[in-house]
């Protein structure tokens, strides 16, 4: 098992396939959800706390799995925020522009599965889709926001406004769990 911290906020983890057997893992069914997995990710990051001092605890995680050319896989734990922080702190919005649907579905799943659970707004304005994203404004360099960056791209301060007065809402408050959902039924 070797750890590489890639920045303060990630970590990789290089597993051989022997080791995934030990903690009872595959890759292809790692599944974040499953309580015996997720006994086995916090093992895992324990021993990389106690190696190379990356600390997940309290954190809020995204979890990336990917296998490796000899049976093994590569784990990438990204941490999102520091759930202690994010209690002390206000929220911001910041608002995201998707090209289309698939773009803002591809967005809510990775959010959902990372943990967002903040309010959240779709719109349609102007040929395009935008998710109005909450988050706490103590965020560190990786946020849930640049997550969903990695989707779409990031509007101008006064497109919230915009879409307040020429914007559609198609839904409020819960937008990341439902279209999170749609996007996951999408494919399966």
């Amino acid at each position: 098992m070797d750890f590489i911290v890639i920045r303060d906020k990630k970590l990789k983890i290089a597993l051989q396939k022997e080791e995934l057997a030990v903690y009872g893992l595959t890759v292809e069914g790692f599944d974040y959800s499953n309580v015996e997995t997720k006994k086995a990710l916090w093992q895992i990051l324990a021993k990389a706390k106690s190696e190379v001092g990356f600390d997940a605890a309290d954190q809020a995680l995204y979890v990336e799995v990917y296998p490796s050319r000899r049976g093994g896989c590569e784990i990438f734990v990204t941490k999102l925020s520091d759930k202690r922080q994010s209690e002390s702190v206000g929220m911001r919005q910041r608002v995201i522009g998707f090209r289309d649907m698939e773009a803002l579905l591809a967005a809510s799943e990775a959010l959902l599965r990372a943990g967002y659970d903040a309010s959240a707004s779709v719109f349609h304005f102007r040929g395009r889709y935008a998710l109005v994203l909450s988050y706490p404004s103590g965020e560190g360099r990786l946020s849930y926001a640049d997550l969903a960056l990695e989707f779409g791209e990031c509007e101008p301060e006064e497109t919230k406004a915009q879409l307040a007065a020429e914007g559609r809402l198609l839904c409020s408050e819960r937008a990341v769990r439902l279209y999170g959902m749609l996007g996951n039924n999408s494919r399966t």
